[in-house]
């Protein structure tokens, strides 16, 4: 038996060439377009995840002023601090930044984390509001009495937390 040679001809090699170029085109071309589409994408999340940390960053600033300011009034009851609470009539950081993440469409998790921050703060404020009503009352009805709640109230306003 005679072994059959496989000749092809040179227009033949060169069609097989010219598919396999086209085919490894084809696939270069679809992997480029992965490629940009997922960095688009990736682009994305990252300006997302950095608008967020700036609001919360923005709102622990406007938190953290308005704790602040609010200390000396606590204190000393002056109407004078409360007008000068600036964070509070004027700059309202802590309501944009809260604005803004509710339009940033965080996942469920991250707005179960900031209630939970947003909570404990409410709590803090509502501690601070029950602190200046005893303080009016005392001041009220027992000033004449007790000088010893000016130093307690200075003691309690020292080590509540920040």
């Amino acid at each position: 038996m005679k072994k059959q040679s496989k000749v092809t001809s040179q227009s033949a090699m060169l069609q097989q060439n010219t598919r396999s170029t086209y085919r490894i085109l084809i696939i270069s071309i679809v992997m480029l377009i992965l490629f940009i589409g997922s960095n688009m994408y990736l682009s994305r999340i990252n300006s997302q995840q950095l608008e967020a940390t700036m609001y919360l960053n923005q709102y622990r600033l406007g938190s953290k002023t308005l704790t602040a300011a609010v200390q000396p009034y606590a204190v000393t009851g002056d109407k004078t601090y409360y007008n000068n609470m600036k964070e509070l009539h004027e700059d309202k950081n802590c309501d944009i930044a809260w604005e803004s993440l509710q339009q940033d469409g965080l996942t469920d998790n991250e707005w179960e984390e900031i209630n939970h921050i947003a909570e404990i703060s409410e709590t803090l404020r509502a501690y601070r509001r029950i602190c200046r009503w005893l303080r009016t009352l005392f001041q009220r009805f027992l000033s004449p009495f007790c000088t010893f709640f000016q130093h307690c109230n200075l003691v309690m306003v020292s080590i509540m937390p920040l």
